[in-house]
């Protein structure tokens, strides 16, 4: 692997990738980096695969989406704060009351 870096077939960045990897799995990236010619973000995304076995794949949702679903949410609760995060890998919907009116509250 050290030699695919002088020789500058891979980069720096590849072997650090590389190096994330148990040792048996190391040798095996390396050719895949090899043969199918990957760019520093595909090796990214080939590493934490083998490493979390998560897949990058999917769509994220669009601001028309976001905006729906916000407002949609809002309809239940003024007092909502909505927070909609969004990775390579998952959406996050976080939702936290502003101020909670005790008389409404049944207990």
């Amino acid at each position: 692997m050290v030699d695919g870096y002088y020789t500058q077939t891979i980069s720096l960045s590849h072997l650090l990738l590389i190096s994330r990897l148990k040792n048996e799995d190391m040798l095996s990236i390396y050719e895949i980096i090899l043969s199918k010619n990957l760019k520093v973000y595909e090796t990214e995304l080939l590493v934490r695969e083998k490493i979390f076995s998560i897949k990058s794949e999917g769509k994220k949702i669009d601001n028309t989406v976001r905006y729906q679903l916000v407002n949609n949410l809002k309809k239940l609760d003024s007092n909502l704060d909505i927070q909609i995060t969004q990775t390579q890998v998952q959406t996050k919907i976080e939702l936290k009351l502003k101020e909670i009116d005790l008389k409404q509250i049944n207990y």
